[in-house]
């Protein structure tokens, strides 16, 4: 049994992104006298696939749940009725599935958080500096907006950007200082991003009792 695994690429990552199983069976499985055995094909291809979605509960990164990832199981052979059951099929996708993840670089994901950002033209600078540095976002766009309809006076900016929820902590104060009082902003979570590498490691070794 052979088993290959890539990564589902979907826009932004939105929240309840799923997996993708695929299991290619002999076209015929027959016993010692040639007869054909369709029931128990149909069992072997279940039992490899629970044992594959079992695995992926369970993934090789601290044991989290594995997401956003296409399996293709090939190369599957019978080897008669007495030892080609459905538990040794299970336990044999499963641990080829945690093989193939172990020869991959899988990531830990983290939330990630679209926020809207309203400040005055002359402080654009320094709240996207903020943005692109400090919270490790990613700008998406910069538009103009009424001012009159907000009630202030002066040229007004609207940022928004995707940002790592983990780094928002603390960002209405820091906005207000680097706005003079007159930023506000908007967020909603709206799915998970791969985390950084360097923040991945800290956290392995957290969750491993390495400080």
């Amino acid at each position: 049994m052979c088993v290959a695994v890539e990564p589902i690429h979907d826009d932004a990552g939105k929240a309840g992104a799923s997996n993708s199983v695929h299991v290619e069976m002999p076209h015929v499985i027959a016993n010692e006298r040639g007869d054909h055995l369709p029931e128990l094909r149909a069992a072997i291809h279940e039992a490899i696939t629970q044992g594959v979605d079992n695995a992926l509960q369970r993934g090789s990164v601290l044991g989290f749940p594995v997401t956003r990832t296409k399996v293709s199981v090939t190369g599957v052979q019978f080897f008669g009725e007495a030892l080609s059951t459905a538990a040794a099929y299970r336990a044999c996708a499963a641990q080829a599935l945690l093989q193939a993840f172990g020869a991959s670089k899988p990531v830990l994901l983290e939330p990630v958080a679209r926020i809207s950002v309203v400040c005055g033209e002359a402080h654009v600078g320094a709240v996207l500096s903020d943005l692109n540095g400090v919270r490790k976002g990613r700008v998406l766009a910069l538009a103009n907006e009424d001012a009159e309809s907000l009630g202030t006076e002066g040229a007004m900016k609207v940022v928004d950007a995707e940002v790592p929820l983990s780094t928002m902590l603390g960002y209405a104060s820091q906005l207000r200082s680097l706005t003079a009082g007159s930023g506000t902003f908007s967020m909603e979570v709206t799915g998970f991003g791969p985390m950084p590498a360097q923040q991945q490691q800290q956290v392995i070794k957290e969750s491993q009792g390495y400080y």
